[in-house]
């Protein structure tokens, strides 16, 4: 999030987070949250797809399910982890 944001700005930012997962939609998105960040001055927004992962253990080893990795391959930098 970029700083000094006012209010608004930052209500906005976060209404343009859609959850994927849960009862009403598919595991066939193969992420969890699309997001939006805000493109530089003159270039688009970016879509990033993210797929969050918990664990108790900071030091384990996540484990992605072939729709996930096939989506983080097809999607590349705009696939990412997050741990929560």
């Amino acid at each position: 999030m970029q700083p000094g944001l006012e209010e608004d700005e930052l209500l906005a930012a976060l209404a343009a987070l859609s959850h994927l997962s849960g009862e009403r939609a598919s595991d066939g998105f193969g992420v969890d949250l699309l997001a939006f960040r805000p493109g530089s001055e003159g270039a688009g927004d970016q879509i990033l797809a993210l797929e969050v992962k918990t664990s108790r253990d900071p030091g384990s080893v996540f484990h992605l399910s072939r729709t996930q990795y096939d989506t983080a391959a097809r999607l590349g930098e705009q696939f990412g982890l997050v741990r929560g």
